[in-house]
């Protein structure tokens, strides 16, 4: 990476309580106004730590200001933080950001996990 990038990590949490199974999770949130651009994304569930296809599906794609990072049905399990895994590659985005920038999704629980956890690392200059 250049000389003088700095990062910065923003923790986002969507509930997936199990009075909600019937439906999808939405996740919608503004990324921290300063940053410049996102440059991975993982994700893991709070209880189990674990992501699978099992406890966390794309119900509609994953979005950064409307623009598709991850389809319905991609298996999020490429997105769990392993490190030097195949996983690396999926986790690593290119996205230019400008103040305002959202990140939508909504996600369904099979397995119903208590809370999915995704974590957004962002280049700040």
């Amino acid at each position: 990476m250049g000389k003088g990038i700095k990062y910065k990590r923003q923790v986002l949490q969507v509930s997936m309580s199990e009075e909600n199974i019937a439906n999808a999770y939405v996740l919608d949130a503004e990324i921290l106004s300063y940053s410049k651009r996102v440059t991975h994304i993982t994700m893991y569930t709070k209880d189990a730590r674990n992501i699978s296809y099992k406890n966390c599906q794309l119900y509609e794609p994953l979005k950064i200001n409307d623009n598709v990072i991850y389809p319905t049905g991609f298996d999020a399990y490429l997105l769990y933080p392993i490190p030097g895994s195949d996983c690396e590659i999926h986790q690593e985005v290119n996205i230019p950001l400008e103040n305002g920038a959202r990140i939508k999704g909504r996600f369904t629980n099979p397995n119903s996990a208590q809370s999915l956890i995704i974590v957004l690392q962002l280049e700040t200059q």
